[in-house]
């Protein structure tokens, strides 16, 4: 699963591998060959054996072509670190690698493994049906004339068995399928080609296109208006969050005579075959059919805050699969054949319960509410909220979605799916705006909300004004369709919506300014480096008094870190520090370690300490040192960032683009050699000072002697005494030995 998120969102990984100009890295995303001279020109970029040198080899004198390879690597660093490979607003290695053209890299790779082959289905269509969609009407109730729908079959079925471009089949599935949805007595709905162009509104800009899309109408009655080739996006263009139901559709001639190949279950892509195919980004996998449907149920699941899960269909040549999918993973059904007739009234009663469907039926979160009929709206919902506090405070909270606009909203597939929505509460006259984050968490794990009950009045952690549970999945829709399922072995665990309303919202530390004003300006927060300083030190003390009070947080980095305005007089606002997401930590009664194929997915991979990211035990304590070490990564990588500095020419967006393997070789030369290089450029930069170099300096000392002594067979829980919490506040306070 991907544990945010994707990480966030939103894991990531490692390498300044780029290309040579725009032209060739889309080439190299669509074509097979241009990946080729992609990896020949960057794994070797001063090769005169690449493709751009031998072209010009004759033209050009050594020199210049020295210098013209040398702007080539410039522009490939400057592409690398202008490209949103890994970001900080999400959680999950899938949200890290996405991009308008990522996801054909480092994207599908994580998503084959996430999905592991898709091997729970097989669920009988008809009994699929009937638990997806409980008051359907039936075909027989419906339907009088099928002329129209048998001339669309026919017309389908011809072009399905018998043409070559899959292109073909477009039109006449849509086709077929609208004039299913036609007869049903009242319905909105409608199929729509979107092949050409991808839906608008997609979590990180993502550039993916289903060949089809289930609709409802519009307010006005209309459906999205079609694209021509080569326009642009119009203002009333489909969005993601619209997609009801993604579909895929492919001609695949080895199915032809025999479905075999297509109901087997595809490979498996292991954890080691997925750190080797992360260590190029350049290279890249094709999806097959129905990891191509989830990464639309991807796309359609991060854009719509209200769904708590989605639909998919697939079509094979004349084959009709349908996938439910949710933050616990997919489940499909048997396979249609749409050349039986017994199978094609199956396939028009699954049309007809799409078109007569309600929003539940169709994967919007029953703990919404709406005020209006369809299409629903985030401002057109109230949330009610039963509150889970043993302390007996009343409840339920009914809060009112207050901005179509999340604050954030972590891209995923399965995982927590965490959104945070500004809320007003209907018991609050004020109109107060509060903020609710609501995350779908394993349901064995302790409660995030209970673990800031267990903080108690720590100084710096977001004020929680109420929470509680929304419902399970296995209590709905995903639990009646598990018990259907022909085989039930490794189910993954069941999820629970958790919701936590907090007072605030919160401001990520790339926005922070020191006079307690929100900037956009990274560079800003380097203008006054001793007050940095502070921060930094306020953020372990308040990880340190939560460690005190038995949570460790075990997943700190700059997503993590946060701050608010605090008013100090009438005239002087502070910025206040703080530390949130407690998703991952470890209580009192907790016994999780470190597991090496759970946490590829969170953001924290960059931010691991050395000998997690090296790890290949099935678990591995994890310290309370191993925070500390995270907090040494993440100020470095802010530093990093925000001062624009290079170490050995690779910026800090390369621990965000590969391998553990890669981000752990980056990290371990740093400690043990590139550092120099780096401190020399820090003090040199724009609003650098001495104490800021020499803190960075005493952490980087503290944790290059702490390896050298586990090295030794030192105490494995502190490192002989060198990774401590008093030792790291006295590098941060500039009373460190160097």
């Amino acid at each position: 699963m991907i544990l945010q998120s994707s990480a966030m969102s939103r894991a990531s990984s490692c390498s300044v591998l780029g290309l040579d100009d725009a032209r060739l890295s889309k080439r190299s995303a669509f074509h097979p060959a241009g990946v080729a001279i992609a990896e020949s020109n960057t794994l070797n970029p001063t090769s005169t054996s690449s493709a751009r040198t031998r072209v010009h080899a004759t033209d050009l004198s050594a020199k210049e072509r020295d210098a013209k390879e040398a702007g080539h690597r410039r522009a490939k660093e400057e592409h690398i670190s202008s490209t949103n490979y890994g970001t900080t607003t999400q959680r999950t290695c899938i949200s890290s690698a996405c991009g308008p053209s990522a996801h054909h890299y480092n994207e599908d790779k994580l998503l084959r493994y996430e999905l592991q082959g898709m091997p729970h289905r097989g669920i009988p269509f008809p009994e699929f049906i009937d638990v997806q969609f409980p008051n359907h009407e039936k075909i027989d109730e419906l339907f009088n004339d099928m002329t129209v729908v048998e001339e669309h079959r026919a017309r389908f079925l011809q072009v399905a068995l018998v043409e070559t471009d899959e292109r073909r089949m477009y039109e006449p599935f849509v086709a077929l399928v609208n004039s299913i949805l036609g007869l049903v007595d009242g319905s909105e709905m409608g199929c729509i080609d979107r092949h050409r162009f991808p839906p608008g509104g997609a979590v990180k800009n993502a550039d993916r296109r289903p060949d089809g899309v289930f609709v409802h109408k519009r307010a006005d009655g209309s459906l999205p208006p079609p694209r021509r080739k080569g326009s642009t996006p119009p203002k009333d263009d489909l969005r993601w969050d619209e997609v009801l139901i993604p579909v895929e559709i492919k001609r695949d001639a080895t199915t032809l005579l025999s479905d075999s190949r297509f109901q087997s279950p595809p490979v498996k892509l292991s954890y080691n075959d997925l750190q080797e195919s992360l260590k190029n980004i350049q290279s890249r996998i094709s999806l097959n059919c129905r990891e191509q449907l989830a990464s639309y149920a991807l796309e359609s699941l991060s854009a719509n805050v209200l769904k708590r899960f989605t639909l998919g269909m697939l079509v094979v040549n004349d084959m009709v699969e349908l996938w439910h999918f949710d933050r616990a993973g997919p489940l499909g059904t048997s396979v249609l054949k749409l050349g039986d007739d017994n199978d094609f009234e199956v396939f028009i009663d699954a049309v007809a319960a799409i078109g007569s469907a309600s929003s539940l039926d169709l994967g919007f979160d029953p703990c919404f509410f709406h005020d209006s009929p369809w299409p629903h709206y985030p401002t057109d919902c109230l949330v009610k909220i039963p509150s889970d506090d043993p302390s007996g405070n009343a409840g339920p909270f009914v809060a009112r979605i207050s901005s179509n606009h999340p604050f954030d909203q972590h891209r995923c597939l399965s995982g927590r799916g965490t959104r945070i929505l500004p809320v007003t509460l209907t018991s609050d006259p004020s109109s107060h705006v509060y903020v609710v984050k609501l995350a779908w968490q394993p349901s064995s794990r302790t409660a995030e909300a209970e673990l800031y009950r267990r903080a108690g009045d720590i100084h710096g952690l977001p004020k929680i004004v109420f929470s509680g549970e929304l419902g399970t999945l296995s209590h709905g829709v995903r639990g009646r369709l598990e018990d259907l399922l022909p085989f039930r072995g490794s189910l993954p665990g069941d999820r629970v919506l958790r919701a936590i309303v907090m007072e605030k919202r919160f401001s990520p530390v790339w926005g922070l300014r020191m006079d307690g004003k929100p900037r956009k300006d990274r560079k800003v927060l380097l203008a006054q480096p001793d007050k940095l300083l502070k921060m930094m030190r306020s953020w372990v003390s308040i990880h340190h008094a939560l460690y005190e009070r038995g949570i460790l947080h075990r997943d700190i980095n700059p997503g993590n870190i946060m701050w608010q305005e605090e008013k100090i007089d009438l005239q002087k606002i502070a910025a206040k520090a703080l530390l949130v997401d407690l998703d991952f930590s470890s209580g009192p009664d907790d016994d999780r370690g470190y597991v090496p194929d759970e946490v590829p997915f969170t953001f924290s991979t960059p931010f691991l300490a050395l000998d997690l990211l090296e790890s290949h035990s099935e678990r591995q304590p994890h310290l309370y040192r191993h925070d500390l070490e995270s907090f040494f990564w993440t100020f470095l990588w802010l530093i990093f960032s925000f001062a624009n500095i290079e170490c050995n020419g690779r910026s800090a967006s390369c621990w965000q683009i590969g391998s553990k393997e890669m981000v752990y070789g980056f990290k371990s030369s740093f400690l043990k050699q590139d550092h120099e290089h780096f401190f020399l450029k820090l003090l040199k930069a724009p609003s650098s000072n001495t104490s800021l170099v020499n803190s960075l300096k005493a952490l980087h000392s503290m944790f290059h002697v702490g390896y050298k002594a586990l090295a030794s067979g030192a105490d494995h829980t502190t490192a002989g005494g060198s990774i401590t919490y008093e030792r790291f506040m006295k590098a941060l306070e500039g009373d460190f030995p160097l």
